[in-house]
């Protein structure tokens, strides 16, 4: 599970937050919450919570994460883009 959070977390100096990372990294992909944890063989509830900021992936899910949607898994942790 991931770690749990108090507030939406930043990356770094842009406004784009972690959570802001995966749903748009799953809207450009088209893919629905439930398609998702379906893939990554979560809950759609934990793709949710990391969707709202609740929640932050693991280092197993951001390595899923970063191959489902073809980036390094930093980006979905914090990292710069690539």
């Amino acid at each position: 599970m991931g770690d749990i959070v108090s507030g939406p977390i930043m990356v770094g100096g842009d406004p784009q937050t972690i959570a802001d990372r995966i749903k748009d990294a799953r809207h450009d992909l088209d893919l629905s919450q439930a398609e998702l944890a379906r893939i990554l063989k979560t809950s759609p509830r934990m793709v949710k919570r990391w969707e709202h900021g609740r929640n932050l992936p693991g280092p197993k899910y951001r390595r899923l994460l970063g191959a489902v949607f073809g980036r390094h898994p930093s980006y979905f942790n914090g990292g710069q883009p690539k």
